[in-house]
């Protein structure tokens, strides 16, 4: 996470510690994927939506901590949706090579 540019905020002495980045950046990830783009979306999904609960261990950031942490991390979360798009890509480009090769099996049979 570091290498992408992300940091964990030290909290103050009477502060709570803050919200692990891994966690804020799954959720981020999670909303692209789905097209919620709203933060205040991604509250409500977090209380709502069971799959968001456990991908996130039953963290519920509120709005203004998904923004900051969009805001504070706005390259880093650049760079980290880019390699999740180049992953994507490479595994359809995968699929389809298996499926011709299915085809040409098939063909052949």
């Amino acid at each position: 996470m570091s290498q992408l540019g992300f940091e964990r905020s030290e909290p103050a002495e009477t502060g709570r510690p803050g919200y692990d980045p891994r966690d804020l950046l799954k959720l981020y990830l999670y909303g692209y994927l789905q097209q919620i783009r709203s933060s205040r979306r991604l509250e409500a999904e977090c209380r709502r939506n069971i799959e968001v609960m456990w991908l996130l261990g039953r963290l519920a950031p509120d709005y203004k901590s998904i923004a900051e942490f969009r805001r504070i991390h706005r390259e880093a979360v650049t760079a980290a949706n880019t390699s999740q798009k180049r992953r994507e890509k490479r595994r359809e480009m995968a699929h389809r090579q298996s499926e011709k090769r299915w085809d040409a099996i098939e063909a052949a049979a």
